[in-house]
């Protein structure tokens, strides 16, 4: 759950032994918005993996699920986020993305390309394998 300063588009980046990868993540988004914007896709292949915007007044809620990580192979990641626009606008969103090199994932990030501050609300799970 988090809300941004400004609107602005917001995005996750990996995170190995402290620091920031600047590998390429290869990301996709499917997103829906009700009202003024119609069906629309994104995609990126840069060190920035698309992640639901968020904005000022309504908080965006968003399930990021982590595949892979710490072991050396592909990481990847999915998204299911709802975030408000406005009083009378909703968007949906989904989205994927791997990293390009089989690396041990430790950690990541959620960033802006420009300087608003995000605020989050945020609960880390793990799943085990019975």
């Amino acid at each position: 759950r988090g809300t941004a300063s400004v609107g602005t588009p917001v995005y996750i980046r990996y995170r190995a032994a402290g620091a920031t990868l600047t590998d390429n993540i290869y990301s996709n988004s499917f997103a829906n918005s009700n009202g003024s914007t119609a069906v629309a896709g994104a995609a990126r292949s840069d060190q920035y993996g698309l992640f639901p915007a968020m904005y000022a007044t309504y908080p965006s809620n968003i399930v990021l699920n982590l595949f892979n990580p710490q072991v050396t192979d592909y990481t990847t990641y999915t998204i299911q986020g709802q975030y408000p626009i406005s009083a009378t606008d909703n968007g949906f969103a989904m989205l994927s993305g791997s990293n390009k090199v089989t690396t041990s994932i430790d950690g990541f990030q959620i960033t802006t390309a420009a300087a608003p501050t995000l605020t989050l609300t945020y609960t880390v799970y793990g799943f085990r394998s019975a």
